[in-house]
């Protein structure tokens, strides 16, 4: 008999694709009222891993560039990472996070300079590293990322940051003079593999834990 697999909306992203691939294996489909994201809570020094939650695309490729740093990271350190995906999606919390964290890996893919939580992300992890010079920011470009215009910047944000628009276009500036890693999830899982060494390599390998757990979000 053919089984039909039901991809749920109503889901999480993240759970959605756990509940197709449990769905695939015989497992019931999970049920939307039932199932909540975990609160944000993290450790001082762990790596940050922030997508634009809307993208089911972005989504999977934190999950694989998860997969991919973990083993690497915790050899460098037991904080652990904190992919975005798994968690609730809230603002201030994401910001109290990324203030304490040794980097923030920000995968940029098709509506991520529409997305208020990569531009929380952004705008956070630049503010901290021109108080701090800490945490490492490390852009990562997916297909379909397009670089922002002057189009961009005098009728697109405006529109989504509404507040102090001037001083969001100049840290987003600033954060596209970091050279970006590119992470293709369609190429070859070699290729997969360099590419997130590339991204474990730009992660500092010291971290003072003492001053960063005193840091605080803008």
């Amino acid at each position: 008999t053919t089984r039909t697999i039901k991809v749920q909306v109503d889901l999480p992203t993240n759970v959605r694709f756990e509940d197709v691939v449990g769905q695939v294996l015989g497992d019931e489909a999970k049920d939307p009222r039932k199932v909540s994201s975990p609160d944000l809570k993290g450790s001082c020094g762990m790596l940050v891993i922030s997508s634009d939650p809307t993208d089911e695309e972005a989504t999977a490729a934190a999950l694989i560039l998860e997969a991919k740093l973990r083993d690497d990271f915790m050899e460098l350190s037991n904080a652990g990472i904190c992919c975005m995906t798994h968690r609730q999606q809230d603002l201030l919390s994401l910001k109290d996070l990324m203030a304490q964290s040794r980097a923030i890996v920000i995968l940029l893919s098709a509506y991520s300079l529409q997305s208020m939580v990569q531009l929380t992300a952004i705008l956070e992890a630049m503010e901290q590293r021109e108080e701090n010079a800490v945490p490492a920011t490390i852009p990562v470009n997916l297909p379909g990322f397009t670089f922002p215009d002057d189009h961009y910047y005098a009728n697109v944000l405006p529109k989504i940051w509404r507040s102090n628009t001037e001083w969001a276009e100049t840290r987003i500036r600033s954060f596209f003079k970091h050279i970006a890693v590119g992470f293709d999830t369609r190429a070859a899982d070699m290729f997969l593999n360099l590419q997130a060494k590339h991204v474990m390599s730009l992660v500092p390998q010291r971290f003072d834990i003492s001053r960063s757990s005193s840091r605080k979000s803008g």
